[in-house]
C-alpha cells in the first residue's frame, strides 16, 4: 500500500479530489481533519477544553454536547479566534499520529493499493507527513478558491463579505505549509473538473506505475 498525501489551501478542491479519487479500483481515503474531531470527542480532551474554554451556559460542560454539536461550536470560536484554533491543534495534535497509525493498520489487511490522506496543514501533522511517499498539492485560482469559501461559508451564517474576505486572506496565510515528500502540484481548474479528474488519474497511474513516467513532471 502506498501512502500519498493531499494537500493544499482551504477550498482549494482537495475534497473534491479525494472524493473522486476514491471511486477508482483499490483507492481509499483517510480525511485528517475528521480524525481530528474523533478526537475532540474523547473524554480527557473535553476536560482541556473546559478548562482552558468554559461553555457556561445553563450549567453545561463541553462534556454535555454531541460530537457534531461539538463541533459546529468549537468551529465558530477557532474561525473568530485563531487563538482557540492554536490550542486545538495542541491538545489532538498528539493523538493524531496513533489514530493514524490504527487506521492504517486496519487498511493494509485490505487490498488496498493506495491510501489517499487528506490534510490542509500535512506538513504540521509531525510523523504523519513521513509516511506519505508522495504528497499531491491541489492548487487553483486564488480568486475561484475566495469564492468556493464565501459560498460555502455563507451558508446559514449572517457575515459580511468583508469579515469572510478577511477570514479567508487569514486562513490562507496560516496554511502556508512546508511539504517536500516527492511534491507534485495538481492545477485544480474552477469550472472544468472533467480536466481536473484526468490529470488525477494520470497522477496515480504514474504513482503505481513509476517506471512508465516521471512522477512530478508536466
Amino acid at each position: 500500500m502506498i501512502i500519498v498525501g493531499v494537500t493544499g489551501k482551504i477550498a482549494s478542491g482537495k475534497s473534491s479530489v479525494c472524493k473522486y479519487l476514491k471511486t477508482l479500483d483499490g483507492i481509499i481515503h483517510l480525511d485528517l481533519d475528521k480524525a481530528v474531531w474523533e478526537i475532540l470527542d474523547y473524554p480527557e480532551i473535553r476536560d482541556l477544553l473546559d478548562m482552558r474554554y468554559p461553555m457556561c451556559v445553563e450549567g453545561l460542560s463541553w462534556h454535555d454536547y454531541s460530537n457534531e454539536v461539538l463541533r459546529k461550536e468549537l468551529s465558530k470560536k477557532a474561525f473568530s479566534d485563531f487563538e482557540v484554533l492554536d490550542f486545538l491543534e495542541d491538545i489532538t495534535i498528539g493523538s493524531l499520529y496513533p489514530l493514524f497509525r490504527q487506521k492504517v493498520s486496519r487498511y493494509s489487511n485490505c487490498h488496498v493499493k493506495i491510501l489517499l490522506v487528506e490534510s490542509a496543514i500535512l506538513s504540521k501533522t509531525g510523523p504523519i507527513q513521513y509516511w506519505c511517499g508522495h504528497t499531491i498539492e491541489v492548487v487553483t485560482d486564488e480568486e475561484d478558491r475566495r469564492d468556493n469559501f464565501k459560498r460555502r461559508a455563507m451558508k446559514g451564517s449572517v457575515e459580511s463579505n468583508e469579515l469572510l474576505d478577511a477570514k479567508f486572506d487569514a486562513i490562507s496565510k496560516r496554511q502556508s505549509g512546508d511539504e517536500k515528500n516527492n511534491l507534485i502540484t495538481l492545477h485544480n481548474k474552477g469550472g472544468c473538473f472533467n480536466y481536473t479528474k484526468k490529470m488525477a488519474e494520470e497522477i496515480i497511474n504514474n504513482i503505481l506505475n513509476p517506471s512508465e513516467q516521471n512522477i512530478g513532471k508536466s
